[in-house]
């Protein structure tokens, strides 16, 4: 796989966007790029300068055209050459993060080029308040929270997310839909590794 191929994994939250994606990476030794932590960065580092996300978007992103973000590892984030990875879970980013993400400004600036394939993962609320739960239990964090309680959370994220004003969650019409509810992350990944293959012959009979 000499040539540029660019995926593109979207869905709502718990889907299993990232895991697909980083075992992807692995497999067709793609460069893996988060775009939540993409984000994330730009979030952080506008904190830092002191920028009120909602009063100085035009600032926040002019700011964001400056940093240079990188994945030099799966799971760690850089910016500016530093590692960031553990600061973007910082209180201070979860709280500013929703009108930077919002903002068309640094949206534009975060965009990448047109992809290849893209995919839309989807899986029932259950299914998907099920794996947050699981991974909330294996990293010990907020174990006093019941399944009923991440599966209300989900919802919530859920509806914020497809009524958001600035690009809303929705399917790409030339996206292709996954559901993941009764699928493990290997055979996510299995399916997908598929479609590669089909699209890039595809492009082999076009050429």
């Amino acid at each position: 796989m000499s040539r540029l191929f660019r995926i593109a994994i979207d869905g709502p939250a718990a889907s299993g966007k990232s895991t697909t994606a980083k075992q992807l990476a692995t497999l067709f030794r793609f460069r893996y790029i988060d775009s939540g932590a993409m984000f994330r960065a730009v979030t952080l580092k506008s904190v830092e300068a002191g920028l009120d996300p909602e009063k100085h978007k035009d600032q926040v992103a002019t700011l964001a055209s400056s940093l240079d973000i990188q994945f030099p590892e799966l799971g760690t984030v850089s910016v500016n050459g530093l590692d960031v990875t553990d600061q973007l879970r910082q209180e201070s980013v979860a709280r500013a993060i929703g009108p930077i993400a919002s903002n068309p400004q640094v949206r534009h600036t975060l965009a990448e080029h047109q992809p290849e394939l893209k995919i839309f993962l989807v899986a029932n609320v259950r299914a998907r308040a099920q794996r947050r739960f699981r991974e909330l239990q294996q990293k010990q964090q907020h174990t006093d929270e019941t399944l009923e309680q991440v599966m209300a959370d989900i919802e919530a994220r859920d509806l914020a997310d497809r009524t958001r004003t600035i690009s809303p969650l929705k399917m790409a019409d030339d996206a292709v839909e996954l559901d993941t509810s009764h699928l493990s992350i290997d055979q996510q990944v299995s399916a997908i590794q598929k479609l590669v293959y089909q699209k890039l012959e595809q492009q082999q009979q076009q050429q």
